[in-house]
């Protein structure tokens, strides 16, 4: 090997070094203050979003790929983007199923009352269900899985969310004392595990 060569892998080595989180997921810029855990479901996925999608996050975001196990281990305030949900793990997830990666991965994220967004060009269109009954009962799963704290968004959506906090989460909830009243944005989502502790401590939910 040449002293070129061996240059070039001490370089290389130091780089890939430097962009790996402690939890094995890797960095793919520079930091930009806030982190956003982009879930490859499938191998490349993220390479396979457009080009547009990949610099609008990258431009708001200090984007690291992680696996699904990877995500579950990863900080809980840090939120995640799945790159894709078949239609299979919906129903799965909307039951509260856990029997695949992805599958554990939402319960975990319902339970703990996690940040999880899928951008909507990452769905299968319901239009491409042939069956009308199906269509309707996928449509349904998607709003409850929406209840539950999924966020379905556009690009835009997300990347505006990079600047105020549009979902909320049990740990925002946790402190209060029974019978208090918590104020939040009139499109705020509640979590499943936010809602559950509204009911238990019979927290009065005011929009704006």
């Amino acid at each position: 090997m040449t002293n070129y060569e061996l240059e070039n892998l001490i370089r290389d080595l130091i780089n890939e070094s430097l962009s790996t989180e402690p939890d094995g997921s890797k960095s793919t810029g520079k930091a930009k203050g806030k982190k956003l855990l982009i879930v490859e479901v499938n191998d490349g996925d993220y390479q396979r979003y457009s080009e547009a999608v990949r610099e609008a996050l990258d431009s708001e975001y200090d984007v690291v790929l992680s696996t699904c196990s990877e995500a579950i281990r990863s900080e809980k305030s840090i939120p995640l983007l799945i790159t894709a949900l078949p239609l299979n793990v919906q129903a799965k997830a909307v039951v509260g199923i856990a029997d695949c990666p992805l599958s554990e991965l939402l319960q975990d994220c319902f339970v703990k009352g996690r940040d999880i967004v899928i951008l909507k060009s990452s769905l299968e269109p319901l239009s491409d269900i042939s069956s009308f009954n199906y269509r309707k009962l996928f449509s349904a799963y998607q709003r409850k899985l929406s209840e539950y704290g999924l966020r379905i968004v556009e690009i835009n959506q997300l990347i505006s969310s990079a600047h105020k906090s549009p979902v909320l989460i049990a740990a925002n909830l946790k402190n209060l004392p029974a019978g208090s009243s918590v104020d939040i944005d009139k499109d705020c989502i509640i979590s499943y595990a936010a809602g559950e502790i509204i009911r238990d401590k019979k927290l009065t939910v005011n929009r704006y």
